[in-house]
């Protein structure tokens, strides 16, 4: 297990940062961001197609007031906590880049894509969540200590498929075409047979790909499949 030494933050000497200090680290300021992130997560939720222009204003003038919610934010900490101790945690660091693409998604002009995709990057603020609820935190930490044994196990899962696959190549590679093994799901080619694969382990037609792969009323066994194989695999 990876240990992290605790940020110990150090009152400011300084009447006017002191106040900040003791802002930034009150956990009621904490909760009132939190509420200003859901609440702005809600807005965006609005959005649609075909908007009215009275709509549009007012989540274009929302958006505006919540990016400058938010560099409060960070003045706030930067002068209670100073630039050294805002960016020793890596929270922090995260915010100030959300923040940064949040500057950049009101340049919709001067930007050479659609600026509403940084837009969208806001709603990762909420993984502040996080932060607060401590067994949310247990929880996040147990999932990224096994994540490497969930790589582990994804790469047998990729290994069965590439088995798979080119099991599949070689006992249904010159299927004809049917109801559901078509020009895009078939086995003629590695990439279509793992793609194939990949859909019939999500559910999707399992079933009817596996009639198609031994259909009697042709003459070419090759062509036609074979329940022996068809239903086991």
């Amino acid at each position: 297990m990876e240990c992290s030494p605790k940020i110990r933050y150090l009152k400011p000497k300084n009447k006017t940062r002191a106040v900040f200090f003791d802002l930034v680290l009150n956990y009621k300021f904490e909760y009132a961001i939190m509420t200003v992130i859901a609440v702005n997560v809600f807005f965006m939720s609005l959005f649609h197609y075909d908007m009215d222009s009275e709509l549009t204003d007012a989540l274009e003038v929302s958006n505006y007031i919540f990016v400058a919610i938010y560099i409060l934010e960070f003045l706030f900490k930067i002068i209670g906590l100073g630039g050294r101790y805002y960016f020793a945690s890596s929270w922090n660091k995260f915010d100030f880049v959300i923040l940064i693409f949040g500057i950049l998604s009101l340049s919709e002009g001067l930007l050479p894509f659609n600026a509403t995709v940084l837009r969208v990057l806001r709603i990762a603020r909420l993984f502040r969540v996080i932060k607060v609820l401590k067994g949310l935190r247990s929880l996040f930490q147990t999932f990224m200590t096994s994540l490497p044994s969930l790589v582990n196990v994804g790469a047998l899962l990729m290994l069965l498929f590439l088995i798979y696959g080119v099991a599949g190549m070689d006992l249904f590679g010159e299927l004809d075409h049917g109801e559901f093994i078509d020009e895009h799901t078939n086995f003629e080619t590695f990439y279509n047979a793992v793609i194939t694969l990949f859909r019939a382990s999500t559910g999707e037609s399992w079933n009817g790909i596996m009639h198609d792969s031994y259909r009697r009323s042709c003459n070419n066994a090759r062509k036609c499949g074979h329940p022996a194989f068809a239903i086991p695999f």
